[in-house]
């Protein structure tokens, strides 16, 4: 598994939200942000459906359609 290295800002930033959001630690914070957020990161280059029922019975159309 990759390790990554973050900078001085951003290493203080993590500890002040660990000690501010009740964290165990930055490590809590970071996984608590992708536990969050990685669902949404994941869905970036996929097609999302709003609808829950297809209109026209899921007939494909144009935008000038």
């Amino acid at each position: 598994m990759p390790q990554y290295t973050l900078g001085k800002q951003y290493t203080k930033t993590l500890e002040e939200a660990a000690k501010t959001g009740g964290f165990r630690g930055p490590e809590a914070v970071l996984r608590h942000l992708v536990e969050t957020h990685a669902h949404g990161l994941m869905q970036r280059n996929q097609a999302v459906i709003i609808d829950t029922h297809a209109a026209d019975n899921g007939a494909r159309r144009t935008q000038e359609q």
